[in-house]
């Protein structure tokens, strides 16, 4: 029995990819891909019980696909949370134990890279999603050249966000033992969001190509059918400064509207114009800045 773990990252459409896979759950079995399937379409539940030094759903998952596959075939996890991983491989190498210990014999890893500064445009953009979250563009660009990396600390969540790949991902190569794939985010999305990780899984599973290859048309078909409903679409640049200046006034509901026609609406968006001014003056110190600290793999 094999295992693959997917690990995001963020923001590479990781979202609609395991809404693929928890569609397609019941199929993948007969083709020997085991995607453990509960109350949600990711394993994000069991990356924050590794994060808290916790096993207990990892090794649930994996026992019932060995019962399942008679030890035979793949068992298959995806949680862009789990991207902690490259900053702390130790956890990663627990895994592998935990996993080798029931009986597994292989165990494969798999990160898509984005180009980093598309990743942290687009992670600005969905961290004015989060009620509890004001973020200052310039401090953030800062912080992750300083770091390499940034990690969220709020009530609801705690995350961390890779971009210096090439450090951390040849940290975490030297510690695992088994063998990590790095997918483009370009290739990741090239058909649909997963399809090249997908037939990754296909042929470590022995996996009929024929038929593998008309299973794979049917997800294409699911995706552009429902694009709409599992894709994580980011709101456009202004609505991003509105939402983090309507939170600096203590306003978390997202459906609020704010237009000029209340003083209120009038200062809101106000402040989002002149964040918005300072983010395009910043942008193009901090693409520089990315293209010269960062790389994608």
């Amino acid at each position: 029995m094999k295992a693959l773990i997917h690990i995001g990252t963020h923001k590479t459409a990781t979202t609609a990819f395991q809404h693929i896979m928890y569609n397609g759950a019941k199929q993948l079995k007969d083709f020997g891909i085991y995607y453990p399937i509960g109350q949600s379409y990711s394993h994000n539940l069991l990356a924050r019980e590794i994060r808290d030094g916790k096993t207990s759903l990892l090794i649930a998952h994996a026992k019932k696909a060995l019962d399942l596959s008679n030890g035979e075939g793949i068992l298959f996890i995806s949680s862009e949370e789990l991207e902690y991983l490259l900053i702390d491989p130790v956890k990663a190498v627990n895994i592998e134990n935990e996993l080798l210990s029931l009986g597994y014999t292989d165990i494969y890893w798999n990160l898509t890279c984005r180009d980093p500064f598309n990743y942290l445009q687009s992670l600005y953009a969905e961290l004015s999603k989060n009620n509890g979250i004001i973020v200052d563009y310039k401090e953030l660009t800062l912080a992750i050249v300083k770091y390499g990396y940034f990690k969220l600390f709020s009530k609801k969540t705690l995350n961390t966000y890779v971009f210096d790949y090439s450090k951390y991902c040849n940290n975490f190569k030297e510690l695992v033992n088994g063998k990590l794939y790095i997918t483009s985010f370009n290739d990741f999305v090239r058909k649909f969001p997963g399809e090249s990780l997908l037939r990754i899984a296909f042929d470590l599973a022995g996996s009929p190509k024929v038929t593998a290859n008309l299973l794979l048309e049917e997800y294409g078909v699911f995706y552009q059918a429902n694009i709409n409903q599992i894709s994580n679409k980011s709101p456009n640049e202004l609505d991003v400064e509105i939402s983090y200046s309507a939170k600096f006034f203590g306003f978390r509901n997202k459906k609020t509207i704010f237009t000029r026609d209340t003083n209120l609406g009038h200062l809101i968006c106000t402040m989002a114009e002149q964040r918005l001014a300072r983010k395009k003056e910043m942008e193009k110190q901090s693409r520089k800045l990315f293209k010269e600290t960062f790389k994608c793999l």
